[in-house]
């Protein structure tokens, strides 16, 4: 059996919640999946995972193409406004 490497951001989603409204990101929180919904500033959706710091477009096919971030601020700092 393959060992998935999974790497975790140790972010709580508060803290990462936080970091978002400070910055005056929008979001919407959808915890029954374990991710957040935000937008860049061009209104367009990723969905971040907070525990492990991977994103995607939203709505984009195949789902499986997830990047890595190394947590919140890298990703919005480095990708969401850089897509």
């Amino acid at each position: 059996m393959t060992k998935v490497k999974r790497k975790n951001t140790h972010e709580p989603i508060q803290e990462v919640c936080k970091y978002l409204v400070m910055q005056d990101i929008k979001y919407e929180s959808k915890l029954e999946g374990g991710f957040l919904k935000i937008f860049n500033k061009k209104e367009e959706p990723f969905v971040y995972y907070y525990t492990t710091g991977r994103y995607r477009k939203y709505n984009t096919l195949p789902i499986d193409l997830h990047k890595s971030s190394k947590g919140i601020h890298d990703f919005c700092v480095n990708f969401l406004n850089n897509e």
